[in-house]
């Protein structure tokens, strides 16, 4: 079992190092992309081919990319978590394995949640992972590329953020279903 978290904290610790890194391209790429759009609007005064609401779309997404876990926070704490996530911190990235000793005497939702909770850094990585390729097929949406939809981009969002607060849901869902 300690060699699993180990490798699920590795891979969490390249993922919180390089999202952040991927989502400050792709967020200033897709500024940089509205505001060409904004520019071809001024310079052709038509709006024909490019409606002002498709420049605020493509905007807004740079802006969730330019600041992902601000985003995932408000949602989470709009949710109800108190839980917070991180990118890019070294600071929790090697939370011990709980012993058997520990566990004892604790109830099913508790013993779930600390075996979670060593994972958060994987979960805040492939969740943030998520968000920015949901943005990315939003963006494509919004742009006129036929295939993704509007109802698939926000469920693989919320998908997104459950995965980052797996650690909360998980031991809520076993006291929910009353598996203690």
């Amino acid at each position: 079992m300690p060699g699993l978290y180990s490798f699920l904290q590795d891979i969490g610790a390249g993922l919180l190092y390089w999202v952040p890194t991927l989502c400050l391209i792709l967020g200033c790429a897709t500024i940089l992309g509205g505001a060409v759009m904004l520019h071809e609007i001024g310079q052709r005064n038509d709006t024909s081919v490019v409606s002002l609401w498709k420049i605020v779309g493509v905007m807004s997404i740079g802006a969730l990319l330019l600041a992902p876990a601000a985003t995932v926070n408000m949602v989470g704490q709009t949710a109800g978590s108190s839980r917070l996530a991180h990118i890019g911190g070294e600071e929790r990235m090697r939370a011990e394995v709980p012993s058997a000793d520990e566990l004892q005497g604790k109830t099913l939702a508790e013993i779930v949640q600390a075996f979670l909770t060593p994972m958060d850094p994987f979960f805040d990585g492939y969740g943030m992972l998520f968000i920015i390729i949901a943005a990315m097929r939003l963006k494509a949406r919004i742009k006129g590329v036929p295939g993704p939809t509007l109802g698939g981009c926000l469920i693989m969002f919320l998908g997104a953020i459950a995965v980052i607060h797996f650690d909360e849901i998980a031991p809520w869902a076993v006291t929910q279903l009353r598996l203690q």
